[in-house]
């Protein structure tokens, strides 16, 4: 990833927010930093995005890090990996980010009368006409016409 800015990184032509996080959080949260797709090719929007971003990142790293000190167990330090997630992903529905599309895919049951082919059934029809007609990509058209007027009339040409 190419740095452009504070905390603003470009990846391909998308820009990411990217902060490493302080190193006594880094056993506590098992990650060392936090990427953030923003999901704009525009870099304006992009860095509009890491300061509001930043903000309320650097808000959460403190809460986290100030409730690990308190943490006496196991649960204490699994709660907190938990609010910080959760608190990442307010931090990206508060600033605005656009939301990836989720689909939701229902599989009907091949028991009923007229349900859609299931996606094994599609690919094996595709892959089968790939390889019957495969065969017409790698021969020449010309060579091809001559092997069918061979076949048909038995003489060769």
């Amino acid at each position: 990833m190419k740095a452009l800015g504070h905390h603003l990184y470009l990846r391909g032509r998308y820009f990411y927010y990217r902060i490493s996080l302080p190193r006594p959080l880094h056993t506590a949260l098992e990650c060392k930093e936090v990427v953030i797709a923003l999901s704009t090719q525009d870099v304006a929007l992009g860095r509009l995005y890491v300061a509001k971003l930043d903000i309320e990142i650097q808000s959460l790293i403190e809460k986290t890090y100030t409730g690990l000190n308190k943490a006496c167990s196991m649960q204490d330090i699994e709660a907190a990996q938990t609010l910080f997630k959760q608190g990442i992903e307010e931090a990206k529905n508060k600033i605005g980010l656009p939301q990836k599309q989720q689909f939701n895919l229902e599989l009907l049951s091949s028991q009923t009368q007229g349900s859609p082919k299931l996606f094994s059934q599609v690919a094996k029809e595709y892959l089968k006409d790939c390889v019957t007609n495969a065969w017409r990509l790698l021969i020449p058209e010309p060579f091809y016409h001559r092997i069918s007027i061979q076949k048909r009339y038995g003489g060769r040409f």
